[in-house]
């Protein structure tokens, strides 16, 4: 069992489904850039099972009533009421660095660290 704290933030489902997905933004300025990358990292279903999503071109179904693929915008899962509560670990990324014309590149990069975030739905 990881020490890893959990908090617990709700997502409320207004239908009989709902869907989750990954996000990518990258900005580039005249003289900088700004990555945001957010990923969908872990599943674990009503059984407290923790399931491994499969990102390909067709809806694969990983436990009941979750369902997971990778499309043209990214990694999309699909959560039907039946399955709930369902607890999805997402994965935050952020950079932002400047670029450095006498140099020729990017330099004074700011990471920060990868950052673990846990929705019930």
């Amino acid at each position: 069992m990881s020490n890893e704290k959990i908090e617990k933030e709700f997502v409320p489902m207004f239908y009989n489904f709902i869907e989750v997905r990954s996000s990518y933004i990258h900005y580039e300025g005249t003289n900088d850039y700004t990555k945001d990358k957010t990923t969908i990292e872990e599943i674990v279903d009503k059984n407290g099972q923790k399931v491994k999503p499969v990102w390909g071109r067709k809806w694969q179904e990983v436990s009941p009533g979750v369902k997971t693929i990778e499309d043209a915008d990214g990694e999309c899962m699909f959560i039907h009421g039946s399955a709930c509560p369902v607890r999805v670990k997402f994965k935050d990324y952020h950079e932002y660095g400047e670029y450095d014309s006498s140099g020729g590149g990017y330099v004074e990069r700011d990471f920060s660290p990868a950052q673990s975030s846990y929705y019930w739905v």
